[in-house]
């Protein structure tokens, strides 16, 4: 009879449970699915058309395109008016992420918010929205203009009017009649100033005149209450590259960063558009040189934060310098190691030169 050890039996067990478990997996982790199952990068998502501020028509068109590194699961969108959300539902994903919908606006009155969604197979979600104006508008005027802490708004006077009221929300809502923010105006009223707002939070405004025979409203206006110090960026200089970041914005989805070169007190251009996320790297540079840098919410009437500047690090990060060197007593040629693996480096062989 055959003795077996404790110890050799247990390990054969183990290796009958794992063999066992591999064969009933449907699909073994490979290296692929790894890497998506830590992927953390939003899908990318644009709104094409229509336009932020355009007028909707009888029937609302919304075309427009997402990405993604891995897979995208969904496109979502909703369609909310002053009276709440009127439209919801999932857009079919077409070639290239392209995708469309539509939405009957018959019933519709006042400015319209369409928000859409992108959602990527590992539940990373991108965000974008447009707000849109109705047909004709008796309230075209209404504006609003923000300061630290503060927001002005202001409206021509609709004739006949009986009253007015100022409805507005925070971050990515949008007010509707039912929102808590709401302050009702007499007649004669063409303003109206708020103070003790948080900075670095978006705020959406509505107005309403109402007359004897019906009610008139604005569309959607953006204001972002904001400090010189809001939205100014960390920035660090590394080798070849200056990378910056900043905190987000509560409502915001797009930012736009200005550089001036050398001088903080120089113009400043527009470096990349507009960007998604709070970060940027920027490869553009050259050594011996301070870049200053501020940042923009993509917000009607925003104001550009205050600048901070960094070098380029001149020397390679310690990854790529040489961590050790072997030499033969004689020889032109030695390897080198570095983080990546062994380098060939040639070297003089004394006063003989290179081999």
């Amino acid at each position: 009879m055959i003795q077996r050890s404790p110890f050799r039996l247990a390990l054969a067990l183990g290796v009958l449970a794992s063999s066992l478990f591999l064969a009933a997996c449907p699909q073994p982790i490979d290296g692929s699915v790894a890497s998506r199952m830590t992927d953390r990068s939003l899908p990318t998502l644009s709104i094409l058309s229509p336009t932020e501020g355009s007028a909707y028509a009888q029937t609302l068109v919304v075309q427009g395109q997402a990405s993604d590194d891995g897979s995208l699961a969904a496109i979502r969108y909703t369609v909310s008016g002053a009276l709440g959300l009127l439209a919801s539902g999932e857009a079919a994903i077409g070639a290239g992420g392209a995708f469309q919908f539509s939405v009957d606006t018959v019933a519709f009155s006042g400015p319209l918010a369409v928000a859409v969604e992108a959602v990527d197979w590992n539940g990373n979600v991108a965000k974008a929205g447009v707000s849109l104006a109705p047909g004709a508008s008796s309230l075209s005027s209404f504006t609003a203009a923000a300061s630290s802490k503060s927001v002005s708004l202001s409206w021509e006077p609709v004739a006949g009017a009986t009253g007015y009221t100022v409805y507005w929300a925070t971050g990515s809502s949008t007010p509707t009649v039912n929102s808590p923010g709401q302050v009702s105006l007499g007649a004669g009223a063409t303003g109206y100033d708020l103070s003790g707002l948080p900075n670095a939070l978006l705020h959406t405004f509505l107005l309403k005149a109402t007359t004897a025979s019906a009610s008139y409203w604005s569309g959607f206006v953006k204001a972002l209450p904001q400090s010189s110090l809001t939205l100014a960026p960390l920035v660090a200089g590394a080798y070849g590259e200056i990378r910056l970041e900043w905190d987000a914005v509560e409502g915001v989805t797009e930012y736009e960063i200005y550089r001036a070169v050398d001088n903080p007190a120089g113009v400043f251009e527009n470096l990349a558009g507009t960007v998604s996320g709070t970060s940027h790297v920027d490869g553009a540079v050259t050594d011996g040189h301070w870049y200053y840098y501020r940042v923009r919410a993509n917000v009607a009437g925003a104001s550009l934060s205050a600048a901070n500047g960094a070098q380029t690090v001149p020397l390679p990060p310690e990854s790529e310098r040489l961590s050790s060197v072997t030499l033969p007593v004689t020889a032109s040629r030695v390897r080198s190691h570095t983080a990546s693996g062994a380098t060939t480096v040639y070297v003089a062989s004394g006063g003989a030169g290179i081999a």
